[in-house]
This record gives C-alpha cells, sequence and structure tokens, in this order.
C-alpha cells in the first residue's frame, strides 16, 4: 500500500465534521480524534487492508470511492459494499472482532483518515451520544443487510434495482421538479456486482431508463429526471415508477396512450440530443479528435431517430398534443412557456388561485419580453397570437375539474344496471355549477365592455387632439449618446425643461401644473411662465406638467418608430405637438433645423 501521510490538523477536523457520525462531537473530542490519526492519499486501485489484518486502526472515508470484498475460493470476490460517502469503514468489523474480515481497496483516487481505533474505542464508552450513534449506524447497516437478504431484488427487473441505487446516491428522496444529478465513480463491473445482476443485464438496463425518459446518460454522470421517477394516475396517489418483468399489452392490440412524464422527458431528450449533435459535428469539423466525434455523432444522429419513432407511434392525448404545439411555437418566449404550462395545468386540477398566479406571471413576462431587442416587433406579436390561439383552444379541450367533482355526477355501472342515478347533492352541485359558470362569463363580459369602453373613449379624446389641437413646437435638449437610439425608439429630452421649476431640497409642494408658452409665427415654443390656471385663449398657450423619472417635463421621453429608420430621425432637432385647450399635449412628429417634417409627412 503506496499512501502519504498529511500532518494537517485542520484539514482532518473539517473531514471528520463531515462524517455523520462524528459530526456532534465536541472540538475537544475531534482534536483527541485528530491527535492521534492521520490523513492518507490513496490512488486508484491500491489496498487500504486486507482480510486478516489486525484492526489497529479505523479508517474513514472523506473523498473518492472505495469497495471491501470476500475472498472466495479460487480467489474469486465477493462484493460487500461499494461505498461513494463520507463514512466509517467496516463499522461491524471495527468494534466486534479483532480482525478484519474483509478486504478493501481504493476504486478512485481517494482520501481517508485512519484513526487510531484503541482511542475512537475509549470515546465510544465515554459519550453517550457518540455510542447512540454508533448504534444506530450498525443498526441501519443490520437492516439493510436483512432486507437484501429476504429477497427485496428478487422480483425487479434490472432497470428496478438500478433505479432504486441511483435514488439511494441520491440521498433517498427526490425533488418533484428538475433532474437530480449522480455520479457512478466505479465501473461498470462493480457496480453490477453491487446491485446484483450481470455487466451485460446493467448495460441493457440502463438503456431501459434512458429510453424511457427517466434518465439522461453523460459519461459516468447520471441525471435522473426527478418528474419521471413519479407516476401518478388519476385516482391514486403519487407512487415511484415500477418496470414489470413482462411488458403489459394492451387488450385489442390498441395502442396504449403515453403518460404526460415520459412525453415531457422523451421530448426534452430531443433537445438535449440535439445540442449533443451539433456539439460533435463542430469537433469534427474544426478537427478536435475526429475519429471519436463522427462516432459520437452517428450515435447521437441513431438515438435521436428512435426517439423521433417512439414519439410518431405513441397515441397522444388531444390536450398533450394540443400542449405539446403549445411549446413548439413558444420556444422563443421560455417564460411564457412555463408560466402559461402552470396556468394551463393549475385549470385543468381545479386550482383556480394558483392558476391566476400563473396567468399573472405570464401577463409580466410579456411586459418584459415585450423589450427584448433581439427579436423583432412583427416576430414578437405573430407569436402571442398564436400562442393565444392555442391556449383558447386548450381552454375548449381542457374542462376544469373541482375536487369535488366525484359528488357533481351520478353513479352507473353493473349493479344499476347501466342506469345513471343522481344523489340530490350532486343535483345541487351541477345547479351551483352552473350558476358559477353564467356569473363567470357576465363578470367576463362586463369586464370587456368596461376594456373596450375605456378604450375607444381614449382614443376618441386623442383623435380630438389631434384634429382641434395647435402646432407647437419645442426644442430638443441634447440626451447621452448611449441611449439616442435603442431599438424601435429614440430618447428625447427638451430644452425647455431646463427652465422649468423643480423641487428645491426636502420640499414636497405641488408643481405648478401648466407652463405657459409663447409662439413664434413659425410655432416654436418659448417659455412664459408657470401657473396652475389656463391662460386666456388669447394670449399664451398652456401645456400640462408632466413629471419623468422624477423631474418635469413638457413631453414624453421617447419617440417610437419603425424598426430600421433610426437614420431618418437622426436629425431630429425640434418635437412637433398638437395642444388641446386643456393643456393636452400630443406629440406627432419630429423636425429637423429647417422645421421640415422626418420620415412621414
Amino acid at each position: 500500500m503506496h499512501v502519504r501521510p498529511f500532518n494537517r490538523r485542520q484539514v482532518q477536523r473539517d473531514f471528520l465534521s463531515r462524517c455523520t457520525l462524528f459530526s456532534a462531537l465536541a472540538p475537544a473530542q475531534l482534536d483527541q480524534l485528530c491527535a492521534a490519526g492521520r490523513l492518507l492519499e490513496l490512488p486508484a486501485k491500491a489496498a487500504l487492508f486486507q482480510a486478516g489484518d489486525p484492526v489497529r486502526e479505523v479508517f474513514v472515508l472523506c473523498d473518492g470511492s472505495v469497495l471491501r470484498y470476500r475472498l472466495l475460493a479460487g480467489d474469486a470476490r465477493k462484493l460487500v459494499e461499494l461505498v461513494q460517502s463520507p463514512q466509517v469503514l467496516a463499522l461491524g468489523e471495527v468494534f466486534g472482532a479483532q480482525r478484519y474480515e474483509s478486504a478493501c481497496e481504493a476504486v478512485s483516487a481517494s482520501i481517508l483518515i485512519a484513526l487510531d481505533a484503541r482511542v475512537l474505542r475509549k470515546l465510544v464508552r465515554e459519550d453517550i451520544a457518540l455510542s447512540a450513534a454508533v448504534i444506530e449506524a450498525l443498526a441501519q447497516r443490520q437492516c439493510a443487510i436483512e432486507f437484501d437478504v429476504t429477497g427485496h431484488h428478487s422480483g425487479l427487473t434490472g432497470a428496478q434495482r438500478i433505479l432504486d441505487y441511483l435514488i439511494e446516491l441520491a440521498g433517498g428522496e427526490l425533488p418533484l421538479a428538475g433532474e437530480t444529478t449522480v455520479e457512478l465513480q466505479a465501473k461498470k463491473k462493480i457496480l453490477a456486482a453491487r446491485i446484483g445482476i450481470t455487466p451485460e443485464a446493467f448495460s441493457r438496463s440502463l438503456r431501459e431508463l434512458a429510453d424511457k425518459g427517466v434518465i439522461v446518460v453523460d459519461k459516468n454522470r447520471i441525471h435522473i429526471q426527478n418528474a419521471a421517477v413519479l407516476e401518478t394516475r388519476a385516482g391514486a396517489s403519487p407512487q415511484r415508477v415500477s418496470f414489470s418483468r413482462k411488458l403489459r399489452t394492451p387488450r385489442g392490440g390498441e395502442a396504449q396512450a403515453m403518460p404526460a412524464g415520459e412525453l415531457v422527458n422523451l421530448c426534452g431528450r430531443l433537445r438535449l440530443l440535439t445540442q449533443r449533435q451539433a456539439i460533435a459535428w463542430a469537433m469534427a469539423a474544426h478537427g478536435i479528435a475526429p475519429a471519436e466525434a463522427a462516432i459520437q455523432l452517428r450515435q447521437r444522429v441513431a438515438e435521436f431517430e428512435r426517439t423521433l419513432a417512439r414519439l410518431e407511434k405513441a397515441n397522444l392525448d388531444p390536450a398533450l398534443a394540443a400542449a405539446l404545439v403549445l411549446a413548439i411555437v413558444s420556444q422563443p418566449a421560455p417564460g411564457l412557456l412555463v408560466a402559461s404550462s402552470l396556468a394551463l395545468a393549475c385549470f385543468r386540477g381545479g386550482h383556480r388561485g394558483f392558476a391566476a398566479l400563473a396567468l399573472a406571471a405570464a401577463v409580466a413576462y410579456v411586459g418584459e419580453y415585450y423589450y427584448r431587442l433581439d427579436t423583432t416587433l412583427l416576430v414578437k406579436s405573430a407569436l402571442m397570437a398564436i400562442s393565444g390561439g392555442v391556449l383558447l383552444a386548450l381552454r375548449h379541450a381542457l374542462p376544469a375539474t373541482d375536487s369535488a367533482g366525484a359528488d357533481w355526477i351520478g353513479t352507473e355501472g353493473p349493479a344499476s344496471g347501466g342506469v345513471r342515478k343522481e344523489t340530490p347533492s350532486a343535483t345541487q352541485g351541477v345547479g351551483g355549477a352552473l350558476k358559477a359558470a353564467t356569473g363567470l362569463r357576465l363578470g367576463v363580459a362586463a369586464a370587456l365592455v368596461l376594456v373596450v369602453g375605456l378604450a375607444g373613449h381614449a382614443v376618441i379624446d386623442r383623435e380630438r387632439v389631434l384634429d382641434e389641437g395647435r402646432v407647437v413646437l419645442f426644442e430638443l435638449a441634447p440626451v447621452d449618446p448611449r441611449s439616442l437610439m435603442q431599438g424601435d425608439y429614440m430618447a428625447l429630452r427638451f430644452a425647455i425643461d431646463d427652465a422649468l421649476p423643480r423641487r428645491a431640497g426636502t420640499a414636497t409642494g405641488p408643481l405648478p401644473r401648466f407652463a405657459h408658452v409663447e409662439l413664434a409665427a413659425d410655432g416654436r415654443a418659448s417659455l412664459a411662465g408657470v401657473g396652475d390656471d389656463l391662460p386666456a385663449p388669447s394670449a399664451t398657450v398652456a401645456v400640462r406638467i408632466r413629471l419623468r423619472d422624477g423631474a418635469p417635463s413638457v413631453g414624453p421621453n421617447a419617440f417610437f418608430f419603425q424598426e430600421g429608420q433610426a437614420a431618418v430621425f437622426e436629425g431630429a432637432r425640434w418635437g412637433e405637438f398638437r395642444v388641446a385647450a386643456d393643456g393636452t399635449a400630443l406629440l406627432t412628429h419630429l423636425r429637423d433645423e429647417k422645421l421640415q417634417r422626418l420620415g412621414m409627412p
């Protein structure tokens, strides 16, 4: 055994505190263990101890992976355990034997701490909490052995065994969404022996899990798809997905509907395979490991085609097919896809409150999406229109359910002779549902009329200003060149704004409502004063003062124009307004130094 000792007390303390058995020890006890211990660095395939060695040191795995085994007749190895997490090795032999009954070697480069066995046993006798932790660890190991010996895996396929082992590596509990990544630090032969199957069966079962969309294999990293591990069916509680030894054949030979979780993972797998094909193609094109890249490209293309073939044969539920269409058309706007999918799922499950929150998130994302400069307004509007149409189709395809839905419908079956029976509570439930639906429709109609009315009134009011308002020209002031042109609008600032009064210091009084301006013969405006009242019609023109970014202004801070027309408006020096008698001002055009309109007649 080739090991390299370290005298790093603090490093030993840090490693020991990560081990569950020693995490609750006091600092003085950790120091006592470290004083009688040493830090070891073990290369791969190096032996740590052999069967028959006296138990003078207790080894704690800090990083890496090791395996324990027993030698049988003919020098055959029987795997005892594969250890990949920080823990004490051979705990039962440390406290129950004078010599090691098993051998141990490193699977990968590992870091361990060798503790003096006498010091550890003394601490266990003196510290009740440490004694309880040792008993608990031994009891858990005993339960695992008994569970395995009684034939837990005897009725399970290799895929189910691998899945159970991966979940065990992940900590035993998985979140409901996302993915959990575990790393296999041992070779396939060792892992197969640990699970109790042959290496060939291990490869087949791993491929089965990948084809089912339960895992994604990336060399020695396994990405567990959390949503696919739990199989939820209507009327049943969530349970872990299972793999039977014989494939179930539907009656009559009809195609079996694909579960939603499997469909989602297959679609995600297509995206992942596309990315890997692009990487392999780029490597081959640039001469980076071209032979390996060509092999990977062929494998990814073949796997992509197999996945497409599975999707083509799948009997998709119409709602799932519509959701898939929504996912495709919403690819440029992933936030909209997530929010709308959550809204549909909540609506389908009868959770109206959560559906409203999801819709609010979708509206917020649309507001942010509008200002993205990497997509044209035409593409954005087309995406919104198509997504809205798909959502309407899904709305009719997915009627809302309710947790009390079982009380709303009658029961029918052989016992009733196929005659539907309705209870009084069912009739009342249907009546209440109809009333609620009618009220909802009336509310939506009233809200629509209100929105259309307010919008129409605003449009008519603005049209009146454009028709009857006086033409007023305000000079433009210089702005920060970095924000002059941004996408499809120009940042604006007006010279007259500098002369408007501002609040001084911490003053909180109201600002004047109107700026009184005098007009030259060509319409150019100059500030004559400010006030809260409208002037006489024959004197000056009143323009309402607005607050823009906390400062008073007579106009907007931006002028929007058609995309690709930025060069046309670079020479703008004046802003043309239409001002109504009540002081309402609308910016209509930009003019150059010679007062010629830019961009439009």
